[in-house]
């Protein structure tokens, strides 16, 4: 796999590449077109036009050969994170996207000053929960019914990331947790209708 540092060209590994760069507005259509086809209840447009410019906010683009196949989200309070959104195009799930993705946005939040960093996941999504687990999340608490469509219990994750420790994992498509209240980032209600993780990269 390819990884590249946001931003440069650089990349390890063998094709086929997948570069993670900063997301533009151009990027939005696909943007949007990875949205809906990952999620029953998407985000808007609204909601990433509004976060891309932010400076306390992460948004980041994975492409493959080109073409933009995903996205993540991660939003700062103070020295505390958030894993927002994190989605891959189901046409290229078994490239690793959702993995180096993950691997990306928590890189550049320690590099951002955050010290931990939460997200909430279907309780059934075994491989989103092994991806995290080895990236050093451990369980902290849990939602019943959090989930719509269909409707399921949140696991709470926490990474402490000063603590963790780099490893291998199966990538995950998407874990979205309620954002914080802040008058400049959309409400979890307001814009993806409760927050979701409703499908898994297989």
């Amino acid at each position: 796999m390819v990884q590249a540092v946001t931003g440069d060209s650089r990349t390890t590994g063998a094709s086929p590449p997948v570069e993670v760069r900063r997301a533009r507005p151009e990027d939005l259509p696909r943007i949007l077109e990875v949205e809906r086809a990952a999620f029953s209840t998407p985000w808007s447009e609204t909601s990433f036009r509004t976060l891309m410019p932010l400076s306390r906010v992460i948004v980041r683009v994975a492409e493959l050969d080109g073409r933009v196949v995903g996205h993540g989200v991660v939003w700062r309070v103070a020295d505390e994170g958030e894993l927002a959104n994190l989605a891959v195009d189901p046409d290229v799930h078994g490239h690793g996207v959702g993995r180096i993705l993950l691997d990306q946005l928590l890189a550049e939040a320690r590099e951002a000053g955050i010290t931990h960093v939460f997200l909430e996941v279907r309780e059934s999504n075994l491989p989103a929960r092994r991806l995290y687990s080895s990236r050093g999340f451990r369980e902290v608490g849990l939602r019943p019914g959090y989930y719509r469509r269909p409707t399921e219990d949140a696991l709470v994750l926490r990474l402490e990331l000063d603590a963790r420790e780099d490893a291998e994992g199966s990538p995950a498509e998407k874990v979205e947790v309620v954002a914080a209240e802040d008058a400049e980032s959309p409400s979890a209600e307001q814009d993806t209708g409760g927050t979701h993780d409703d499908s898994q990269e297989r």
